[in-house]
Formats: C-alpha cells, sequence, structure tokens
C-alpha cells in the first residue's frame, strides 16, 4: 500500500501546476479513503524496518506526532483543506519514520527534557512521542520555575514556547538565563509564531533549533541528545572551548 501511495503521489504532483496539489489531495482521498489515519499507522511500521518493542515504540512515536501536526495544522487560522491536512500529516510521518529507522532507543532511553510552557496541555501528543522513545519530559510553566528545577537537576535538552503571560520574549529570556547559568545545554524553541527570521535570530544567540513543528521537534530533540552523546555537539565544542579559554587566563 505505500509503494501505491508514493506512486501515486509522484504521478500526480509531475503535473507542477497551482492546482496540482489539490487534485493530489483529492485522488489520494478517494483511492486511500478507508481510513488514512490507519495507512499513517501502517506506513510507520513499515518505514522504520524493525520488529519488536523498539519497532513498536517508534511507530507510536510517529503516529503521535502524525496526531499532533494534524492537529497543529485545523488548529491554525489557514484555509487549509482537510484533505491536504492530511498529505501533509502522511509526509512528515513518512519522513520522521525513515530518519528513525537509524536511530538507537537506547540512547535515548532515560534522557530528560525540560520544557517550559504556560499551557502544556497544547503539546500532549509531543510529549507522547518523545516518551514513546523513552525520553523524560517534565512541564514547568514559567522561566523562574524553570531555572530553579535547572538548579536541582541536570537536563539533557530544553524546550520553550516564545511567548508566556510573564514575558512576550519569554523564549529569549529563558535562552539568555541557560547560556549563562548552563550552556551545555542544548535549547529549542518550540512556537507557532516561528518564522525563519526568528529561527535565525535564536540560533544565533546559541539556541539548538527553532520549529513549529512537531516532527522537526522530534528530530531536533533526538539528534541534541545523540550529539552530546558523541561529543560533536556546536553546544559541546563551545563549552570546551569556554573552559579552554578560563584556563588560559587563569595561567
Amino acid at each position: 500500500m505505500v509503494d501505491n501511495f508514493v506512486k501515486v503521489v509522484e504521478a500526480l504532483s509531475k503535473l507542477g501546476s497551482a492546482l496540482a496539489w489539490p487534485l493530489v489531495a483529492l485522488t489520494v482521498l478517494w483511492w486511500f479513503r478507508t481510513s488514512l489515519r490507519e495507512f499513517i499507522t501502517n506506513m510507520s511500521e513499515g518505514s522504520v524496518k524493525l520488529f519488536g518493542l523498539e519497532a513498536f515504540a517508534k511507530r507510536k512515536a510517529i503516529e503521535a506526532v502524525a496526531t499532533a501536526e494534524v492537529a497543529k495544522i485545523e488548529a491554525s487560522d489557514g484555509p487549509t483543506p482537510r484533505s491536504m491536512i492530511w498529505l501533509q500529516s502522511v509526509g512528515k510521518s513518512r519522513r520522521l519514520a525513515d530518519w528513525l529507522a537509524h536511530v538507537s532507543l537506547n540512547d535515548l532511553a532515560g534522557r530528560k527534557v525540560l520544557w517550559v510552557d504556560d499551557n502544556p496541555d497544547n503539546n500532549v501528543f509531543e510529549t507522547e512521542a518523545l516518551q514513546a522513545l523513552g525520553i523524560e519530559v517534565e512541564f514547568v510553566t514559567t522561566t523562574s520555575e524553570a531555572m530553579r528545577k535547572l538548579q536541582k537537576n541536570d537536563y539533557d535538552v530544553v524546550i520553550s514556547d516564545m511567548t508566556r503571560f510573564e514575558d512576550e520574549k519569554a523564549g529569549y529570556s529563558l535562552l539568555n538565563r541557560l547560556r549563562d547559568f548552563r550552556p551545555g545545554t542544548p535549547f529549542i524553541l518550540y512556537s507557532s509564531t516561528n518564522t525563519p527570521d526568528q529561527e535565525r535570530a535564536i540560533v544565533s544567540q546559541g539556541a539548538y533549533g527553532s520549529t513549529s513543528r512537531a516532527s522537526e521537534l522530534v528530530e531536533l530533540v533526538v539528534s541534541a541528545i545523540r550529539e552530546e552523546i558523541s561529543g560533536t555537539s556546536r553546544h559541546s565544542r563551545a563549552v570546551r572551548d569556554m573552559m579552554a579559554l578560563r584556563n588560559r587566563r587563569a595561567g
């Protein structure tokens, strides 16, 4: 079924006009109308190319991401047709499934994420995706709470939204405090207001990444953890460089 789906999309997308994608959407909905949700599940399980508990965990993560992508798109103000919503979620889920096929869950088990958001209920499916991969997620709602947690505990990644009732630029505020207090901890901005300009700005200030997409969030979190483990993270290198500079000055 996956091969048939891909062939249909590829063939119709070659039409190339502005009207092509609505046609793709309607055709796919007609040919695969029995259950696109079931299709996402089956596609995800096949794409990870693994068996046993690890494959099951990855499939559950991908299902949660697909659900999150649909929820985010449906909650937006854009005029996106429901058929396009399904196509977008299927495409993102497939890409994430192929990417996760090369990730070992042993690298992720027991890793901890601190998530700062004044509306944690908006991130239920994203949280389920990370937890399915073995990552522990802890929520706080304010920057001050986050700093108290960071003083007592170690976290592998910090996720934050941009705007909270305390501060319209709360994401930047938290990043600045984290950079001074825990400069080696990867910081990821997850915000519906994410734009290319905002992403460039916050990355230039030391963030690991910025996104509004659930699939990209999972990739960023997993990549940050794996880079820290291997010692190839730009954050790890930055910390080592900073410590070396301090040692030279002290000497």
